[in-house]
């Protein structure tokens, strides 16, 4: 059943509790508080069960990544001896959005 129609047979039935004063209003409205209280705590606990699978999950592809062979031969290629030159900026504009 969805929660708002097991809150209201919870209501409902805690009414009817009241009417034939087994039951107090204090007492229905203390366990409706409570009953909340422990629907948002275990709620919390399942949003954070899914967020640790999705991280545990995007940890697992950035450590495939990390551990992946280069495709480039990184011992091949030159050393420079020396670099030498003017480099000139012209018409060059730089500005926050």
């Amino acid at each position: 059943a969805p929660p708002s129609t097991a809150l209201l047979a919870v209501q409902c039935y805690g009414g009817l509790l009241v009417k034939r004063k087994l039951l107090s209003v204090g007492s229905l409205t203390s366990f409706a508080m409570y009953s909340a209280t422990v629907g948002l705590g275990f709620s919390g606990l399942s949003q954070l069960y899914g967020d640790m699978v999705k991280a545990a999950a995007s940890a697992q592809r950035v450590f495939e990544l990390i551990d992946r062979a280069p495709l480039v031969d990184q011992r091949a290629g030159g050393t420079l001896q020396g670099v030498g030159g003017h480099l000139t900026f012209d018409s060059v504009a730089f500005s926050y959005p």
